[in-house]
C-alpha cells in the first residue's frame, strides 16, 4: 500500500470551482462550512442508521462539497502523485474502499464483543489503522484528511465513543500548526511501521473525553 502524503486534503485551485471564485480564503470559508453541513447530516442520523460503507461516505462527501465543486460525492478520477509518494491508483479506488470499509465494519463487530477495558485498546488500534488506510487510498480529489476523520467519527459512533478531532483546527494558528504537524508526524511513523504515534494521538483525546 501507498503511503501517506503530507497534505492529506490536496485541494484544487480556487480557480476550478463551479463558482469561479478566486479568493482562497472564500474558498477555504465554503469548504469548511460544507464540512459543518456534513457533520449536521451525521449528526442527526441514529446508530441503526448509520451503514458504514461506500455510499454513505459518498453521499457525505457530496454535503461537504457540492456547492463548490462538479466532483463532489465522486471518487477520485485521476492519478494523484505528491512529491515521490504515489497514493492508489484510481482504477482500484472503489475495490480498496469496499475492502477497507468490509474489514473495519469486521473488526467493530469484534471490538463490541469485548469488555470496556479490552474494547477501548482495540478501538484506538481500529480507529488509527482506519483512518491511515483511509488516507493512503486517496479515494477524493479535495477534502481526503477531513473525510478521514470523518471516517473515524462515524467507527467512533458505532462504538458509542465520542467524535475524535486528531488535530484541533481551532487553536490560533501557532498551536493549530503545531497540532497539524504532530499529526502529519504521527502519520508519517505509521508509514514506517511505527503505529504508537497516531493510537497515542487518539488515546490524549480518549482520555480528555472522561476528565
Amino acid at each position: 500500500m501507498s503511503q501517506s502524503n503530507e497534505n492529506t486534503d490536496s485541494t484544487y485551485y480556487a480557480d476550478d470551482n463551479k463558482l469561479g471564485i478566486s479568493d482562497k480564503n472564500e474558498v477555504n470559508r465554503l469548504e469548511a462550512e460544507g464540512f459543518v453541513n456534513a457533520y449536521f447530516f451525521i449528526g442527526e442520523l441514529e446508530i441503526e442508521q448509520i451503514s458504514l460503507d461506500i455510499y454513505l461516505l459518498l453521499d457525505i462527501h457530496n454535503i461537504a462539497f457540492e456547492k463548490l465543486y462538479d466532483w463532489a460525492g465522486k471518487f477520485r478520477e485521476h492519478e494523484v502523485s505528491v512529491g515521490t509518494i504515489n497514493l492508489t491508483p484510481f482504477p482500484k479506488i472503489r475495490e480498496e474502499m469496499y475492502r477497507l470499509c468490509e474489514d473495519i465494519n469486521a473488526h467493530i463487530s469484534y471490538c463490541l464483543q469485548l469488555n470496556e477495558a479490552q474494547m477501548k485498546e482495540e478501538a484506538l488500534k481500529l480507529l488509527a489503522d482506519a483512518h491511515h488506510r483511509f488516507v493512503c487510498i486517496h479515494p477524493f480529489t479535495n477534502g481526503n484528511g477531513r473525510m478521514g476523520r470523518i471516517f473515524i467519527n462515524l467507527i467512533a459512533i458505532k462504538l458509542n465513543l465520542n467524535f475524535f478531532k486528531l488535530y484541533d483546527e481551532d487553536l490560533d494558528r501557532q498551536e493549530k500548526n503545531h497540532s497539524k504537524n504532530k499529526y502529519i508526524q504521527a502519520l508519517r511513523e505509521y508509514d514506517r511501521g511505527e503505529r504508537e504515534f497516531l493510537i497515542n494521538l487518539l488515546r490524549e483525546e480518549y482520555k480528555s473525553f472522561s476528565e
